[in-house]
């Protein structure tokens, strides 16, 4: 049987925990900010929904408007990945 995580202080499950050290800008313009973290890696849980949302989570994350990847490009110098 799998131990569950404590729930959050909100009261919501905090479900699956992955420690990971997670390098990574917030960067402001025109009203909006934006996570940006380079992942020309490639280790970015990029198919994992709740987690790129809980990134973007004002109250539980670090908070923005939306997430911005750094990744490779077989046609440029980089990808940004929106």
């Amino acid at each position: 049987m799998q131990e569950q995580a404590p729930p959050l202080p909100s009261g919501r499950p905090s479900g699956k925990v992955m420690p990971m050290a997670l390098p990574f800008w917030k960067m402001h313009g025109a009203g909006n900010d934006f996570i940006l973290v380079d992942d020309r890696t490639g280790g970015f849980p990029v198919d994992e929904p709740a987690f790129r949302a809980g990134l973007c989570d004002r109250r539980h994350g670090i908070g923005s408007d939306g997430l911005l990847l750094i990744q490779p490009s077989a046609v440029a110098d980089i990808r940004m990945r929106f």
